[in-house]
């Protein structure tokens, strides 16, 4: 196997007046696939390999976007459920390897697990209940009005989800306010 700049070196050396033996010892190439690269420059006039040389894919361009468009739509699937995604949906039968590796050719990884790791604060935390209109009331209160510039954004967030989210997002908002209260200091 040539590589297309390789075969370019060869073809120049070739139209320089060497020989196939000369060109094979310089560049390292068994005779025959100097003779072969040449010949299909020739045949050609193109330094890039011929369409359809290799083995046939298992899976053709139809189910590779199918696979792409599987992993968009559920991140947290793994190999082995989008190959059977693909069987229910397209009748092709392929192994989960043939999935990872169409996966790995658009840069997607089969599943992305969450991270394992301690968390920022102890669960056994027990914060009081806290509502949207008592965090507005301690934001103005203790925040200048640069912290509470960056401090809307995350009140928005929790805003948009609902009073019943505020349990897992007041830790949160509480720390980033503890932290920038004490950038002022």
């Amino acid at each position: 196997f040539v590589l297309n700049l390789c075969v370019a070196k060869i073809v120049a050396l070739i139209e320089d007046g060497r020989s196939i033996r000369y060109v094979s010892n310089e560049l390292g190439f068994l005779r025959s696939s100097v003779h072969r690269a040449c010949n299909r420059y020739r045949e050609t006039n193109s330094f890039n390999r011929r369409c359809g040389s290799g083995r046939k894919r298992s899976t053709t361009a139809r189910d590779g976007r199918c696979i792409q468009m599987s992993a968009l739509r559920n991140r947290y699937l793994t190999a082995v459920s989008h190959r059977n995604e693909l069987r229910r949906v397209r009748q092709v039968n392929v192994s989960f390897s043939t999935i990872r590796r169409r996966l790995y050719e658009v840069n997607f990884s089969s599943a992305r697990l969450p991270l394992k790791g301690s968390e920022l604060l102890p669960r056994d935390w027990n914060l009081p209940e806290i509502t949207l209109t008592g965090l507005r009331r301690m934001w103005l209160m203790f925040c200048s009005p640069i912290s509470q510039n960056l401090i809307y954004g995350s009140l928005m967030v929790v805003y948009a989800c609902g009073e019943g989210n505020m349990k897992g997002m007041q830790r949160v908002l509480l720390v980033q306010m503890c932290l920038l209260e004490a950038e002022k200091f």
